[in-house]
């Protein structure tokens, strides 16, 4: 029993470290601006976006994954100049063999992953889709994601349809190797 009381929190934090989290942050802004500092790189080569009805999809980013990695992040912006709220209920690509939608928040002192059904976008406003937050979750990748490739993904909303973005795989800020957002660095 005193065994897997050492296990139990090591394999918590082996969660929360690969999954582009870093568990000594407190709140959410700290968090925000851990997370903005982490990726803002990536941010500038993605271009202006791709628009459906009142959506505009920009900053569609990922990681390089390390060799052997079965799964990966990614990561954009939503804005919504609309008048009404809608929700991204689906994310699908070829180079996964399953695509989710997930969620990192804190629970307590303690970071929590979970997949979610829909990822609301409110009325004239915008959500990011962020390492530490909402993101999407590449599942059983058949081969790693490399640097300067882009991935396929279509985004599918409740009340605006589908729309095809490719996200940008780029090296995370300050680092200088391959990294995947859900296991350890090279």
């Amino acid at each position: 029993m005193r065994h897997l009381s050492k296990i139990i929190p090591l394999s918590l934090l082996a969660l929360v470290a690969s999954c582009g989290a870093q568990p000594t942050v407190t709140n959410k802004q700290d968090q925000n601006a851990q997370t903005t500092n982490q990726v803002g790189a990536l941010a500038a080569e993605s271009g202006p976006g791709k628009t459906l009805g009142a959506l505009t999809v920009s900053e569609p980013r990922s990681r390089p994954t390390s060799s052997g990695a079965k799964v990966a992040g990614g990561y954009l912006t939503i804005t919504n100049a609309g008048a009404e709220a809608d929700r991204l209920i689906r994310a699908a690509s070829p180079r996964a063999t399953r695509t989710e939608l997930h969620e990192m928040a804190m629970d307590g002192n303690m970071m929590t992953m979970r997949p979610v059904t829909s990822i609301e976008v409110p009325a004239n406003g915008s959500v990011k889709l962020e390492p530490g937050g909402f993101h999407i979750m590449f599942l059983d990748i058949p081969k790693p994601f490399a640097a300067n490739e882009t991935i396929p993904v279509s985004l599918t909303f409740e009340k605006a349809g589908q729309i095809d973005v490719e996200l940008i795989v780029g090296v995370r800020a300050g680092q200088g190797g391959p990294v995947s957002d859900h296991g350890a660095k090279n």
